[in-house]
């Protein structure tokens, strides 16, 4: 996402039992992001038209060519991405301050 130049640089590392996450240090205010590949085909996750804010803590279900998502980190410091399955069709997110 613009945190990161829409790169590959914060790769998420499979954790075991469906479960891939990623921590990556954050400003504070609006960053936007999806889950995706570089080829935006392979993987490409985003949220659910209309439902576009992550809110830090709460679950969200991705839909596959979803829309970008906005996360306000509340401040600077580092925040942990958690992508749950099994469902390749519609994961679940979650993002917390590790801090």
């Amino acid at each position: 996402g613009g945190m990161n130049s829409w790169g590959e640089v914060d790769a998420l590392t499979y954790q075991g039992a469906s479960v891939y996450s990623v921590d990556i240090a954050l400003a504070a205010g609006n960053n936007e992001f999806k889950v995706a590949t570089a080829d935006w085909s392979t993987v490409d996750f985003g949220a659910i038209a209309g439902d576009e804010v992550v809110v830090e803590g709460a679950i969200k279900t991705l839909a596959k060519k979803g829309a970008n998502m906005h996360f306000n980190a509340p401040s600077d410091g580092v925040y942990r991405f958690t992508i749950t399955g099994p469902s390749s069709d519609s994961p679940t997110l979650m993002v917390n301050s590790i801090n």
